[in-house]
């Protein structure tokens, strides 16, 4: 698949004119490959499907594998009957219907609703029906609900954040369960739910709060936004983990080496950058740098051993600053308002032209500081704002609203 994937942006990057599909542009995103199986996607453009359908042409001159057309499927959206004939033309798949089942999780159009989370229900009121009618003791319903029920979720859990009334649903199952042997039967509870999901050393009997294990398991792809951001600045190399803290310039190395090659290699998973430190000298394991050379002596750290390890913030232009919530709120949320140059890029169809001055298209830029009526708001806030300076900076047109922000933090 790496000669599909360099086919691909080959002929995309000689082409220019390939409509991505929206919310890929920015990650430059085309396809997504698994074990045995290709997801591609496009913004409705027959020119971009046909650009595809070359680089699998060009896939399969060179492979001899070509797609299996009675196995592929087109997904399509958002557009008229006339308009698919025209995409069959080009790729003779047949035409699928969301929401589709993909590696046990639902391919949805739109968020996740509570009848796509029936057959979740489903499994948890199955099983309970399968032992109802064995001689359980309480202890052993316990068991089965801390070890079987409560897991059956995990996976969607991970992947989504569950409707309430899925999760209220699935606890009424367990609940009764446990109390009747019944998934239907409420039976005589003896303790409030919430407190049954307390761990056994606060009163509770340590079943897993669905609710609770949802929001720490969606905590994950926060971390996954946020980790590499913060960069290590290496000191003594006590406090920095080797594997999995970002340290070195290609990224945090779990991301470079794979797991077996981790696991394979002299040092564990849980050693920290200065256990590569040999006294003075800086010594890279041998057997990373049989497969890994280019990657890794691109880079060779120099610890200072009466110095501890600092991280930083890596702002979106790069530089590494002191972690503050503010610098945080402002990578993660500057330039999110929907002008008209960024509702182009997403291929929303608009005016572009400025609505309060109907000279040029909107932006951050123009709406904050270039606006000719931006500019006599500006001018009326001059004498109560005590900001004087920045407001002559702003009148001349020699600052830009990133400018702007930066000043007020």
């Amino acid at each position: 698949m790496v000669v599909l994937n360099l086919c691909l942006k080959r002929k995309i990057r000689e082409d220019g004119r390939f409509k991505f599909h929206p919310g890929c542009e920015k990650l430059n995103l085309t396809h997504l490959c698994f074990v045995d199986d290709l997801l591609m996607f496009c913004k409705y453009d027959l020119h971009s499907i046909r650009l595809i359908k070359e680089a699998l042409d060009e896939f399969g001159s060179y492979s001899g594998l070509m797609p299996n057309v009675a196995k592929s499927t087109c997904y399509l959206g958002g557009i008229t009957a006339g308009e698919k004939d025209l995409i069959a033309d080009i790729m003779p798949f047949a035409n699928g219907k969301l929401p589709v089942k993909y590696l046990g999780l639902p391919l949805l159009a739109s968020r996740l609703k509570c009848k796509d989370c029936m057959p979740l229900i489903d499994k948890v009121r199955t099983r309970i029906e399968d032992w109802k009618n064995k001689s359980l003791s309480f202890d052993g319903r316990l068991q089965l609900i801390q070890s079987v029920l409560a897991s059956l979720n995990i996976y969607w859990m991970s992947i989504f954040l569950l409707p309430k009334s899925v999760i209220y649903d699935t606890e009424i199952l367990m609940r009764n369960f446990l109390w009747s042997g019944s998934g239907n039967n409420r039976g005589i509870a003896k303790l409030a739910w919430k407190d049954v999901c307390n761990l056994k050393a606060y009163g509770g009997l340590g079943i897993k709060s669905l609710s609770r294990w949802n929001k720490i398991l969606m905590s994950k792809h926060i971390w996954g936004a946020f980790r590499l951001k913060f960069f290590s600045c290496l000191g003594n190399g006590d406090g920095t983990s080797f594997w999995f803290d970002f340290w070195h310039p290609s990224g945090p190395l779990s991301s470079l080496i794979c797991n077996m090659d981790i696991f394979t290699s002299r040092l564990g998973r849980n050693c920290m950058v200065s256990s590569c430190q040999l006294g003075d000298i800086w010594v890279w394991p041998w057997d990373l740098l049989e497969s890994y050379d280019v990657k890794l002596s691109c880079f060779v750290p120099e610890l200072v051993l009466n110095k501890a390890d600092v991280i930083k913030w890596r702002t979106c232009d790069g530089s590494l600053v002191d972690y503050s919530v503010g610098e945080a709120w402002r990578d993660f949320n500057v330039g999110r308002l929907p002008t008209q140059d960024r509702l182009e890029r997403w291929g929303i169809q608009v005016d572009q032209v400025c609505p309060l001055c109907s000279s040029v298209k909107d932006s951050h830029d123009h709406l904050f500081i270039e606006c000719s009526y931006t500019k006599l708001v500006w001018s009326k806030f001059r004498g109560k704002a005590q900001l004087d300076n920045l407001i002559e900076l702003i009148l001349g047109g020699t600052v830009l609203w990133a400018d702007v922000i930066n000043f007020i933090a």
